[in-house]
């Protein structure tokens, strides 16, 4: 594939930054004597070592010199032995077609983000710019929304199903591109080059794309030449035994760039995620992070390093069935709730994956009383208004988004979103 057409030009591409190259360079050679890098002396550190303890009751160590190692400048990319614990991740459970692959312009290559928001700044600024049209779903996360349009990027939302994107949606999207963004004003748009979605879990409609469906958008991407942006945070989230099959182990072309993060089986606060996909891809965002100086917390990716080799592959596996079971359960005693007490004021659909219920009020077309603080505050309840999600800022939805993973009063939670609606309703 031609990656060029992908990236926009950078601004600061024709400036050179020798003092970074070196000094990341340098991290490569253990026995090179670096005069170059604005370092300071690994001796002086004052923290010389802390512990982890983990919910068994293991305590995870770092001693004296792994915390000299950590509390230095560390490579852009990642550490290696953290990169490596990520290929063996993909390995097992997506075992991408370009995994292996000899041929040097479908290389599969690694970088560990802060997060996965900080992954999406750096990749849309690399891949979007004005009059660019980016495909996603037609409710998408509003920080993912604003990073394309800070970009320049004019959006096109896609229509879903209980499966996902609809196929006859993407493929009106990609002849009729111009027409579906009323801001153009008369603006020549090019032709969309990005689909960014989902999969799995979706943020906010809790839909779940199926292998099949995936498969028909991949044929798609691949008669358009499109770049799949594949943000899939809740994949290790799926409520079955077999997970759905993800676009990245359906890519024989490298087309495909999965976004993962620790946020969603640790910890938020960790601000761990990685970018998985074709090398050529990977480089710019390296080459980015390196311009910008951006880069996780050498001493959290080390705490994360540690819990891979404390759990190793089965461990993770099993940590994984842990949550599933344990959210399962905080789904399943939500819904219940909802079915005693809000089956006459809102509909919805059980997802198969990650934390959110896409509900819709049966009485209200417009769910934007839930941004009203004051008034959720009466009910001590919030739920999000489904407009934060839109695509199509002009339209009013009656849909909002619950998040049932966060507490564990789930019972005190609905019926306090009962007597909310209820109060909506008699407001009309």
């Amino acid at each position: 594939m031609d990656y060029s057409r992908f990236l926009v030009p950078q601004k600061e591409a024709n400036e050179p930054y020798i003092t970074r190259i070196l000094a990341m360079r340098a991290f490569q050679l253990p026995n090179l004597i670096s005069l170059a890098g604005g370092l300071p002396n690994k001796d002086v550190v004052p923290i010389v070592g802390c512990s982890f303890t983990c919910a068994d009751g293991t305590t995870l160590t770092v001693d004296k010199d792994e915390m000299k190692k950590a509390s230095t400048y560390q490579s852009t990319k990642g550490n290696p032995k953290t990169l490596s614990w990520i290929h063996k991740i993909h390995a097992k459970y997506h075992n991408p077609p370009i995994l292996n692959d000899g041929n040097p312009n479908k290389r599969f290559s690694t970088v560990v983000t802060p997060g996965c928001m900080g992954a999406m700044h750096l990749l849309f600024r690399l891949t979007v710019e004005t009059d660019d049209v980016v495909l996603l779903e037609e409710f998408s996360f509003g920080g993912t929304k604003k990073n394309m349009r800070l970009c320049g990027g004019e959006l096109v939302g896609l229509k879903m199903d209980e499966q996902g994107i609809r196929t006859d949606d993407l493929k009106d999207a990609l002849t009729r591109w111009q027409q579906r963004v009323s801001v153009a004003s008369g603006r020549k748009l090019r032709k969309p080059r990005l689909l960014y979605t989902v999969p799995t879990g979706h943020n906010p409609t809790g839909v779940t794309t199926s292998f099949e469906r995936k498969k028909e958008i991949y044929k798609i991407a691949q008669e358009h030449d499109l770049l799949i942006i594949e943000d899939d945070p809740y994949f290790y989230l799926q409520y079955s035994e077999d997970f759905v099959p993800s676009y990245q182990s359906l890519d024989t072309d490298g087309r495909v760039i999965r976004l993962d993060s620790m946020s969603k089986l640790a910890a938020p606060g960790f601000r761990v995620g990685w970018v998985t996909g074709p090398d050529a891809i990977i480089r710019e965002i390296v080459a980015a992070q390196t311009c910008c100086s951006i880069s996780i917390s050498s001493l959290t990716e080390l705490a994360i390093m540690k819990l891979f080799d404390h759990w190793g592959m089965d461990g993770f596996h099993q940590h994984i069935n842990y949550l599933r079971d344990f959210y399962q359960k905080l789904r399943d005693r939500t819904e219940q709730m909802m079915h005693e007490l809000l089956t006459d004021l809102i509909e919805w659909k059980s997802p198969e994956a990650g934390l959110y219920i896409w509900a819709k009020l049966k009485n209200n077309q417009n769910s934007l009383i839930f941004a009203d603080m004051e008034f959720c505050e009466k009910h001590d309840v919030f739920v999000v208004p489904g407009v934060d999600f839109s695509c199509d800022l002009n339209n009013a939805t009656s849909y909002f988004r619950i998040c049932f993973t966060y507490t564990n009063q789930q019972e005190e939670a609905i019926k306090r979103l009962r007597n909310l609606v209820v109060d909506i309703n008699a407001r009309q």
